[in-house]
């Protein structure tokens, strides 16, 4: 809007220019020689003075109004073409602006054609990134089962373990207790030196057996207190140590 407000201002001036250069041409044309037949011109402040004086019937002469209309033609042919050139100008200035609006629109529907594209992208994003936060939850999850099954395995093996070791421990003693009987009867009969070595021996066999068994029975008590220090020393290449340690 500031070029339409120049160019009015411009004109405005350019009319108020071609004003103040009529009133020049008023007060500045020259004096004609009066004919015979025609009464002076009296021009300047004589003519006003006689104007008052004598009402404002002051004659004008054929030539005077000539020279006057001839000069008036002119400066309205040139005020018309400085307006008909201030209108061109006008009238671009107003095409540039409905071209710079159009370009400001163009831009804009771009811009917001943008946005809604970066939106888009955005909530695609958001979505991508809950579904690989569920995937790491559905990973950590898994592991920990799978630590879990590993564990259960592993303690499944040692009851295994540990039962085959009672049973045959039991089986043992059980044999040794029934050969210590049957030589005992045995021996009350006959009384042989040899039956009473063996007697002995498997005695001892079961003394060392019951010691088997009652250090066995402390190193699990010990391996109870104790075991949890030593396993959170060792190192897991996999990754996974944190979260065993933390399991233990």
């Amino acid at each position: 809007m500031a070029p339409e407000h120049n160019a009015s201002e411009m004109a405005s001036q350019r009319h108020t220019k071609k004003e103040g250069s009529l009133r020049d041409l008023f007060a500045k044309t020259p004096a004609k020689k009066a004919r015979p037949d025609e009464p002076p011109v009296i021009e300047g402040d004589a003519a006003k003075s006689q104007e008052v004086q004598g009402g404002g019937d002051a004659p004008l002469t054929r030539s005077f109004m000539e020279h006057l209309f001839g000069t008036l033609h002119g400066d309205f042919d040139t005020l018309k073409q400085e307006i008909a050139a201030d209108v061109k100008e006008i009238k671009r200035e107003v095409v540039e602006l409905g071209q710079r609006i159009d370009t400001l629109e163009q831009a804009r529907d771009t811009r917001e054609e943008e946005l809604d594209s970066h939106r888009r992208e955005l909530l695609a994003l958001q979505d991508k990134n809950q579904e690989l936060q569920y995937q790491i939850e559905d990973l950590e999850n898994r592991v920990a089962t799978l630590w879990e099954t590993v564990k259960a395995v592993i303690r499944g093996h040692f009851i295994g373990i540990a039962a085959r070791f009672n049973k045959a421990w039991r089986t043992k003693r059980q044999q040794l207790e029934d050969d210590i009987r049957l030589l005992e009867a045995t021996h009350g009969r006959s009384g042989s030196l040899a039956m009473q070595r063996q007697i002995t021996t498997l005695r001892k066999q079961l003394r060392a057996l019951d010691s088997d068994r009652v250090e066995y029975a402390l190193l699990r008590t010990k391996q109870k207190y104790y075991t949890g220090a030593i396993r959170r020393d060792i190192y897991w290449p996999i990754g996974f140590g944190r979260r065993w340690r933390d399991a233990v």
